[in-house]
């Protein structure tokens, strides 16, 4: 077991066709104010709008309904939140367990804007949480990640992406104040993961608005692509900012915006690639550290299918270089295949991507087969971005891999997928290990890994299902995976969620 600071961040945009139509989950419960203490503050009214954007850099549907504003008297956006490949999924037998009953581990509170419930704030605290932004109930929910019972809930503006430094506990959140033609801000804030209290860490600042939910959280640094063009997040057009965040009470921009060159062999213009993931490892000796940012190609595609390369960005405390060159990984399918990405945090190598076939030798399933006999790779790659050996295989039958995420105390990668071939699976990242596949209802448009509880988050997007898994590595060359009974919060909504999780300083121990 290796003691590691986990700064990775999880990333995958799929570029599959959006779906919009997801019911609520609503538990009977009923949401109690009463909890910890008084209200912190109320917020004021305004036209926070609701819209469903892509994730997977499609066009935004910047349609907006009325909503109640977010705190401290802020009006709400129009705007809408990066949100998750939502291609129709498969019909298999449900694999999780959702306890609808009222949650049992205290009481949850409305948390107001700076939630400092008069000056007797306390940042941190021993436990996980989960951020998740609903845009349906312009609410901000902390969730603990045990079981996703409610610790505190609080109406918000429109927030388009989330991010926790695990070496401050800084939360950054990115924002839309005003409508979708307008810049983004960035809120630095604290939780207290106890009670659920907010504290708001100097003033809003504008910066550029994020093309997707993922920030990669570098030492005093923030770097992320962003959308030159507000109104349409696009792959092809994504651009790449860096923030200064040594300050906390004063996040400036360093690099705003600055186009990404083409990439790949098969890109020679900057629009026939598309930025499609960034993963990012923080500097242990002073400021920034690198990104890794996969680009695929876009139609028309190479004989072999739309290859996917990768190249970086070095940050430190004064300059932001791109790599000369670029390495290539794979190739997906030209009818919507795609690779998942996480960073490998914690080992030798920088990257973890987990690669579906490129082509199946028969339609793909319509439901999940334990044993398909059609194999995919997952593997390790090092500071040049080459593949490390030849990687490690599981069985898919399937085209995509929505998301990815890594396990940097065992070396257990994780992947899910969304279309026939449904299921999560547990990868071991050593010789002779033997993966599991976990056949599931619907598929993941979100995938993160969990510390403090060692879990895995999974969020289905084609039916609205928020899961938690446990990780059982008594053998970490045969990894088990296991739903979590969960007990979520009166009328959350998951549909195009932003979420987070905190991630501790130092992940094994």
């Amino acid at each position: 077991m290796k003691n590691a600071c986990f700064t990775a961040t999880i990333a995958l945009l799929s570029g599959c066709s959006l779906i919009n139509s997801l019911d609520s989950v609503k538990p009977a419960t009923e949401e109690s104010d009463a909890g910890n203490g008084a209200h912190a503050g109320k917020g004021g009214k305004g036209s926070g709008g609701r819209s469903d954007t892509g994730g997977s850099g499609g066009m935004a549907d910047t349609g907006g309904a009325s909503g109640k504003g977010g705190t401290g008297g802020a009006s709400g956006g129009d705007t809408g939140v990066a949100g998750m490949d939502a291609s129709a999924g498969g019909s298999t037998p449900d694999s999780s367990v959702i306890d609808t009953g009222g949650a049992d581990s205290g009481s949850p509170r409305e948390a107001g804007a700076g939630g400092t419930d008069g000056g007797n704030f306390t940042p941190g605290g021993p436990n996980g949480a989960i951020v998740a932004y609903d845009p349906d109930g312009l609410k901000t929910w902390v969730l603990d990640p045990t079981d996703a019972h409610l610790v505190s809930s609080e109406t918000s503006l429109r927030i388009l992406a989330i991010a926790n430094d695990p070496a401050t506990d800084y939360w950054y959140i990115f924002r839309q104040p005003g409508k979708v033609t307008d810049p983004a801000e960035l809120q630095v804030r604290q939780l207290n993961t106890t009670n659920g209290q907010w504290h708001d860490v100097g003033l809003p600042v504008a910066v550029p608005n994020p093309a997707t939910p993922t920030i990669g959280v570098l030492n005093q640094r923030l770097a992320y692509l962003s959308t030159p063009v507000l109104t349409a997040p696009n792959p092809a057009t994504s651009a790449f900012t860096v923030l200064d965040t040594s300050n906390p009470e004063a996040v400036t921009v360093t690099q705003r915006n600055t186009a990404i060159r083409a990439t790949g062999p098969s890109c020679a213009t900057a629009t026939a690639c598309g930025k499609i993931a960034l993963t990012a490892r923080a500097s242990t000796t002073g400021p920034g550290g690198t990104v890794t940012i996969a680009a695929q190609q876009l139609a028309p595609c190479d004989v072999a299918g739309c290859s996917v390369s990768v190249f970086g960005e070095t940050i430190n405390s004064t300059t932001v270089k791109e790599d000369a060159t670029t390495t290539m990984v794979g190739y997906v399918n030209t009818t919507g295949g795609n690779m998942g990405f996480a960073s490998a945090e914690g080992t030798n190598e920088f990257d973890v991507v987990v690669m579906p076939p490129s082509t199946l030798a028969a339609a793909a399933p319509a439901t999940c087969t334990p044993d398909s006999m059609v194999t995919g790779t997952a593997a390790f790659l090092d500071s040049s971005h080459s593949i490390v050996g030849t990687g490690f295989g599981f069985d898919i039958d399937n085209l995509r891999v929505n998301a990815a995420g890594f396990d940097p105390c065992h070396n257990i990668a994780f992947g899910t997928s969304l279309l026939g071939d449904t299921a999560i699976w547990a990868i071991p990242m050593m010789s002779g290990g033997t993966p599991q596949k976990l056949c599931t209802k619907g598929g993941g448009g979100t995938l993160l890994y969990e510390a403090f509880t060692h879990g895995v988050l999974r969020v289905t997007p084609d039916d609205n299902r928020f899961e938690l898994y446990d990780i059982d590595a008594t053998d970490p060359a045969s990894p088990k995976l296991s739903a979590r009974t969960l007990k979520f919060p009166p009328l959350f909504v998951n549909k195009g969620a932003v979420l987070a999780v905190r991630r501790p300083k130092t992940v094994c121990k």
